[in-house]
């Protein structure tokens, strides 16, 4: 029983840590899709003062 509940535990702590480190992945793909949408609002910023 108690090895069955250590198992459990386990497992349930491996998928945490997947977990954790999938959303750290995609915190970093938003920041950079921030990054790179405020860069093209820039640009058509400027490319709409030049017309």
């Amino acid at each position: 029983m108690k090895k069955q509940q250590d198992d459990i535990f386990d497992d349930y702590a491996f998928i945490m840590r997947k977990a954790g480190k999938w959303m750290d992945e995609q915190k970093v793909k938003i920041e950079k899709m921030e990054r790179d949408c405020a860069q093209l609002r820039a640009q058509a910023a400027e490319l709409e003062g030049e017309v």
